[in-house]
């Protein structure tokens, strides 16, 4: 609901035209026209009233994303159903006619498809979406994931057994899900929703019926709701449309349609005239927080002039955040951050508003001053200036997704025709957008932006909802004081926005350039390596992957490792804050404002053994991606200001963070695991209020002063002999020092031995678990790999245990890792949340999984799933710009051939349950374990 609705121009080209012209373009637009949907999609639909979507895409190659959509969602549960929409739809990885038991997720998996990222599904108030991603490569495959999908719509099996055990997951995901917010929303929820049946109708459900449902309500729900009239089968992919065309009409037209069917109603959040206002505390709330929320019924994109109130939406909320933003940086600013959204609720309402944080002792003055900016919309609208920059934003963002249409991945396609089905939207082909693109942008004035905010900020259908935390100093403000605020806003005294920014280019000076002095090509990998007259050394891969995207990263040993232990927050969130300061001459809002209408996004970082500075840039802008790197290094800014809104975010974020239960483990795993080492302590609010930020400002100037310690990879879209240039001017033009620096040891090393705590923590029934193994290890790219591959296998065994066997958990998480830093040594967590009562029987169960794993080995079976994921995942990454740059800079920045790149495929196949079981026996040492177990309070 936090998004922007969806923006139905999917491109544009923007005529920034004149008053003049203006009437006449208006005139010659039927904004009544109908938005022509895209002709290479096939739809249609079966006799028992089953609809259908097939596209074909290219990007990722051989791969197709499937989708069940299922036009029922907890909205339509009984009074004695409620969470069995949302059960459904997990009974569906339980078992089904052709996949039973756990044999579903088996294929899946054996297929390389990971239970998670391309196997996973979500209910919602008003709709269930199953989702998968099939490999293409073979049509056995291919014929068996759309079988997937033909169960799940009518073949899913209700064994008793089974949806017993299903009880405890679902019962566990709801446990997860629990603390301050979800208690708030308890309340708050009603409050937004009021009179309405959504209201009753919460997804997650009600536990007591969870847990004592009788079978056949859930078979009702599926019966009454799983019918081919109220489901769509979308395809999406590297695939031959005509022939699955034919393989959805064999496969899911046997389908039978209801004899009686019930009617899916609509539901309707009912009007109101008064202001609705809910205040909301609790003890383990973090920070404070405020909507202000105003309803409206939905409308559907489904014409020209549709299309303009889309635009419209999204530029008035866009330039309305670049002012909140602005005000959270100004000095002494009355709230820590404050942005507009607005978006679908639910089926028939969406809502506009705005989000505040407040600063903590300051509720009334932090809403106050975000409504505010908001009146003086009202009053004076917005400016042309504004307007321009927000139409050159949209018109850049348009224009390369323009150019990067036949690289648009399937998965993000795929949503469009899902948003048919289920909500009506249309979905134009990149051709069509253009066009009304072109046609609607210029037509965009100030008069529509305004009439926009009048209309979405009538007074009826407004909600105030405050949260707040439970603690001395912090006054829980009345009711009726919040509604007479919002009428003491309409009276204040407010003058027009002033929109100021600078108007020059980012470096108004000549920069003395370096020099290429050796050029290296490594054809077998598409690279050029350069060594530049500074020292520098620049990586180029040209790609072809994306047509329109540069990214990079650059790095040098050193970082807070060479400074005192003493003032490591300083130099590394310091570093951070002066990030957000600007850069040269210009303010960070300045800087935003400067970079409108362009792509280019450029982050400096430190951290403990090294600087960096990353980012990424369309082609069009790569000479201000430049620029900015080089400001980086040679013009880091100090205001203060932009400090004081850095320190203000870091302290509610931490506040928020410190207030949870789980972060009481995370605090004491942290100092255990490493002997309570001066940098393992946990970052606290009064270590915030400490920074010297005029020493981190130093030490910044010191990290990035020598760029002969710097190497520079660039992958992406681009020309080599174009980009030198560039190279040469503004990173051969670097200051340099020749320090050969490295990072130093701080000491820090595993704790030995098995230690064992109990943590007491929090209000609600919640249990968490934390088994940690570390130790000595000699580090090498095989080697992280054969650990994480092993943990990876052992995580699906986790699951099957864990979660399917003994309906324990919703999840177990397993992360191992390898380290070369400061000495070689290893890392394997593993995580779960639990009912309290249950942590010392599961953790002895994950124990007893470990030590057959250690004894006994795993069956080839999980061995070949993650070989599957392996292969299938690497396919993927070959042709993406990201998986290269951090593959090449890894390789040099620890001294890595690059080869082992194509050495990947050979550890994948050396994969064998004997080497499984060897890696497990190294690393799972029973002697050096940490578990830690958080209960809590009562």
């Amino acid at each position: 609901m936090k998004k922007a609705k969806y923006l139905l121009l999917a491109v544009s080209f923007i005529y920034i035209c004149t008053a003049a012209s203006l009437s006449a373009q208006n005139a010659q637009i039927n904004f009544n026209e109908k938005i022509k949907n895209d002709p290479s999609v096939i739809k249609g639909k079966l006799k028992n009233g089953l609809t259908y979507y097939i596209k074909a895409n290219k990007k990722p190659e051989k791969r197709a994303e499937l989708r069940l959509a299922v036009n029922a969602g907890s909205i339509l549960e009984d009074d004695n159903q409620q969470g069995l929409a949302h059960f459904c739809e997990h009974m569906g990885f339980r078992g089904t006619k052709h996949f039973k038991k756990q044999e579903l997720v088996d294929f899946l998996e054996s297929i390389g498809m990971s239970f998670g990222p391309e196997v996973n599904a979500f209910t919602s108030f008003d709709e269930t979406v199953y989702m998968i991603q099939i490999p293409t490569d073979k049509q056995d495959i291919l014929e068996k994931g759309l079988l997937v999908l033909r169960d799940w719509a009518g073949d899913a099996n209700f064994e008793n057994e089974d949806i017993d055990k299903e009880r405890g997951v679902i019962v566990e995901e709801w446990r997860l899900g629990r603390g301050a917010e979800a208690r708030i929303q308890d309340k708050q929820l009603p409050v937004m929703l009021k009179n309405s049946h959504y209201a009753e109708r919460i997804p997650i459900g009600k536990k007591e019926i969870i847990e004592s449902f009788k079978y056949d309500t859930l078979k009702k729900f599926y019966k009454d709701w799983y019918r081919p009239d109220l489901m769509a089968v979308i395809i999406t992919g590297d695939v031959d449309p005509k022939q699955m065309e034919q393989l959805i009409i064999k496969k899911f037209s046997d389908i039978k349609p209801a004899s009686k069917p019930r009617k899916r109603n609509l539901f309707d959040v009912p009007p109101h005239k008064e202001t609705l206002c809910t205040i909301e505390s609790d003890k383990e709330l973090g920070s404070s927080s405020a909507e202000i929320m105003y309803k409206y019924n939905t409308y559907l994109t489904l014409t020209l002039g549709d299309a303009k109130k889309d635009a419209i939406n999204e530029i008035a909320c866009s330039i309305l955040n670049e002012r909140l933003f602005e005000k959270s940086r100004e000095a002494n600013a009355p709230f820590v951050s404050a942005s507009a959204f607005e978006g679908r609720l639910v089926r028939k309402t969406s809502a506009f508003g705005i989000d505040v944080t407040p600063k903590e002792n300051n509720i009334e003055s932090g809403i106050k001053a975000a409504m505010l900016e908001l009146e003086k919309v009202r009053k004076f609208g917005f400016t042309q200036t504004e307007l321009d920059r927000a139409k050159s934003q949209v018109l850049r963002e348009k224009e390369q997704a323009f150019k990067e249409q036949d690289k648009t991945e399937s998965g993000m396609l795929i949503n469009y025709y899902v948003n048919n089905f289920l909500y009506g939207e249309s979905y134009p082909d990149f051709e069509e957008s253009y066009n009304m693109s072109k046609q609607i942008l210029p037509t965009i004035t100030l008069k529509d932006l305004a009439d926009y905010i009048t209309e979405r900020t009538a007074e009826q259908n407004k909600v105030i909802s405050i949260s707040l935390p439970e603690k001395d100093g912090i006054v829980k403000p009345l009711k009726e004081n919040i509604t007479k605020l919002f009428e003491e806003i309409k009276k204040e005294k407010i003058e027009a926005y002033v929109d100021k920014t600078i108007n020059e280019d980012l470096i108004p000076y000549e920069i003395v350039p370096g020099k290429i002095v050796e050029e290296k090509k490594i054809d077998k990998y598409g690279i050029t390596e350069l060594k530049l007259s500074n020292g520098a050394r620049v990586i180029l891969k040209p790609t072809d992957f994306k047509n329109d995207e540069i990214v990079f990263k650059s790095f040098s040993k050193g970082g807070a490792s060479l400074g005192s232990q003493d003032d490591f927050y300083t130099y590394v969130l310091g570093a951070s804050a002066i990030s957000q300061c600007g850069i040269g001459k210009f303010d960070n809002t300045q800087l935003k404002k400067y970079l409108t209408g362009k792509i280019v996004h450029v982050s400096p970082t430190i951290n403990i053994n090294g600087e960096s500075i990353s980012g990424s840039a369309s082609i069009k802008n790569i000479d201000d991606m430049f620029k900015m790197v080089y400001l980086c290094f040679t013009s880091p800014r100090k205001d203060d200001d932009a400090i004081k809104a850095f320190t203000q975010s870091m302290r509610t974020t931490l506040q928020s963070i410190k207030a949870m239960p789980e972060y009481a483990a995370g605090d004491t795993l942290s100092v255990t695991t490493y002997n309570y080492h001066k940098l393992s302590k946990p970052l606290d609010v009064d270590v915030i209020d400490k920074i010297d930020f005029n020493k981190a400002l130093d030490f910044y100037k010191e990290r990035f002063a020598d760029a002969s310690g710097f190497t520079f990879v660039f992958v992406g879209s681009f020309d080599i002999n174009k980009i030198k240039p560039m190279i040469e001017k503004y990173i051969g033009g670097l200051p340099f020092l020749n320090r050969n620096e490295n990072f130093k040891d701080s000491g820090m090393r595993y704790a030995k031995g098995k230690i064992e705590k109990e943590i007491k923590k929090g209000i609600e029934p919640k249990g968490y678990v934390v088994l940690r193994y570390t130790g000595d290890a000699k580090w090498s790219t095989q080697e992280a790999y054969y650990l994480n591959a092993m943990i990876e296998a052992l995580q699906i065994k986790l699951r099957e245990a864990i979660r399917e066997e003994k309906s324990g958990t919703y999840g177990v998480s397993g992360v191992g890792s390898l380290n070369y830093y400061p000495v070689g040594s290893y890392q394997i967590d593993i995580e779960f949340g639990c009912d309290p009562a249950r942590e010392k029987e599961l953790a002895a169960a994950v124990v007893a999984q470990i030590d057959s794993l250690c004894n006994y080995g795993f069956k080839p079976v999980y061995v070949d799933k993650v070989k599957e994921t392996h292969k299938k995942t690497r396919e993927k990454e070959l042709k993406e710009n990201n998986s290269w740059l951090n593959w090449i800079s890894r390789s040099y920045s620890l001294d890595i051939p690059l080869n082992e790149i194509d050495e990947y495929n050979d550890w994948v196949n050396s994969l064998t349950p004997e080497l499984m079981q060897a890696v497990a026996k190294k690393y799972f040492n029973k002697d050096n374990c940490i578990k830690i177990f958080l209960q809590p309070e009562k």
